[in-house]
């Protein structure tokens, strides 16, 4: 029962039959991991600024597809994005395990079948995608990494919304990005929401402050967890950030 709980906080899910799906059909692109079958995209910029390559892993409830709209403005060339599983078409159940390893099969298929080189590769991630992208990036060398609404770890998330529960005890998939942040040189840019409802400020401050790259932070002060994408500073700041110019902490 504890189990079950603790997998439908973390991984609620999407639907199977997204309006987008059918939209993006044409981009759509299948990987094998482990067993599980994993839906993705691999979306084409029509007239993109740049060239670079842009991994994106989403938040625990998110349609992936949605930024694809956004990719345009950050100068991006191409977006790859994968479903976890469990999650639209994708088949499998979603673990923390699980996906730490699609992440690395993802990434060696894009290098191995794609023809990207991960030494020039963007990623991109948000919310638990943050976990995701985080320990991707201890495990395989990458270019730069943009983290929205990250946290240190799932036990300061918890904490927050059931306080009058022993939060530490009771969960077995913490996604401890604490655990890497201090051992990563990718730089880094990350996206604070000043009003998010879901990750304490201070889980996120905390990863910040234990990164050992370089690294950079933008509070958007009236944003809430789920509409930073609809603030201006929001597309700016991964541009910017993209572009080449890394400040220095």
């Amino acid at each position: 029962m504890l189990r079950y709980l603790e997998n439908s906080f973390i991984f609620p899910g999407v639907p199977s039959d997204i309006p987008s799906y059918a939209l993006y059909k044409p981009h759509e692109i299948w990987l094998q991991s482990d067993g599980a079958k994993l839906q993705g995209w691999k979306y084409d910029v029509a007239e993109p600024s740049g060239d670079r390559i842009l991994l994106y892993f989403g938040g625990n409830a998110e349609d992936v597809t949605q930024m694809f709209s956004s990719a345009g403005l950050w100068g991006v060339q191409t977006v790859f994005t994968f479903n976890y599983r469990g999650y639209g078409n994708s088949t499998g159940s979603p673990s923390q395990d699980a996906l730490y390893a699609d992440a690395l099969k993802i990434f060696d298929d894009l290098v191995s079948d794609y023809g990207v080189d991960g030494r020039n590769l963007v990623v991109l991630g948000r919310s638990l995608g943050s976990a995701v992208a985080i320990y991707l990036a201890s495990q395989r060398s990458l270019e730069r990494l943009v983290l929205v609404t990250p946290f240190d770890n799932l036990i300061s998330v918890g904490k927050r919304h059931f306080p009058f529960l022993p939060v530490q005890s009771l969960l077995s998939q913490t996604f401890p990005s604490s655990k890497y942040a201090d051992e990563i040189d990718v730089p880094v840019l990350m996206l604070i929401a000043g009003q998010d409802e879901i990750i304490p400020m201070d889980s996120s401050m905390a990863l910040y402050n234990l990164w050992k790259g370089r690294k950079e932070v933008s509070l958007i002060e009236r944003a809430g967890h789920n509409d930073l994408q609809l603030y201006e500073t929001f597309d700016q700041e991964i541009s910017r950030f993209l572009s080449g110019s890394i400040q220095t902490p």
